[in-house]
């Protein structure tokens, strides 16, 4: 739902000002979208290392395989 942040001025420097602040607020908006989309690669990234780390230790023989096809079920 929007809400209105701003109420339409005849003055023009209370306009100006407001212009500014919504400037600004969306330049920190942008920011912190930023910031996320990046934790967001960087946990999608780790969770792929993960489960190439599990595959290969799964597919490795001797000992560590039955440790990683038992990663790799869990």
């Amino acid at each position: 739902m929007a809400r209105v942040l701003y109420s339409a001025n005849a003055d023009p420097a209370v306009a100006a000002a407001q212009l500014a602040s919504l400037r600004g607020r969306v330049r920190d908006l942008e920011a912190e979208v930023e910031r996320l989309q990046a934790e967001l690669l960087a946990s999608r990234l780790d969770q792929e290392l993960r489960l190439v780390a599990v595959a290969a230790a799964a597919a490795a023989p001797g000992p560590r395989a039955a440790v990683g096809a038992t990663l790799l079920r869990s």
